[in-house]
């Protein structure tokens, strides 16, 4: 039996973001399939970065952090820990090809994503 595409997703993605942890100081990824999604999350205290996969659509990063750090208004449903937080979209520019139809795609494309995170988001990953 073949891997499935959320397997792939999950195993490529840890690789890319792994200097998460070791560079940056976010905690090991916590994986959690819910519904049709897969979500790599990554903490570093109130922060998070959240990576997740559909299929039909390329994988997301998605930025979440206590509203009361910006004055943002907080996503009801992001609340953590009895903490109000918001989340937003870093601006990443991935030129690299995404394919479900191509599994090999999704390391390439998960690395470029990593690789522009850490371009776009230096003050968020500190």
């Amino acid at each position: 039996m073949s891997e499935s595409l959320h397997a792939i997703f999950e195993r490529d993605c840890c690789v890319a973001f792994r200097r998460l942890v070791d560079v940056y100081g976010f905690a090991e990824p916590v994986i959690e399939p819910l519904g049709h999604e897969s979500f790599v999350r990554y903490l570093k205290g109130k922060r998070e970065v959240s990576i997740s996969y559909e299929p039909g659509a390329s994988p997301l990063v998605e930025l979440f952090y206590p509203s009361s750090e910006t004055g943002e208004r907080p996503t009801p449903w992001a609340e953590k820990d009895g903490i109000q937080r918001s989340r937003r979209f870093p601006r990443l520019q991935v030129a690299e090809p995404f394919s479900e139809k191509n599994p090999t795609s999704f390391a390439r494309y998960l690395d470029a994503s990593a690789k522009a995170l850490e371009r776009v988001e230096p003050a968020f990953l500190k």
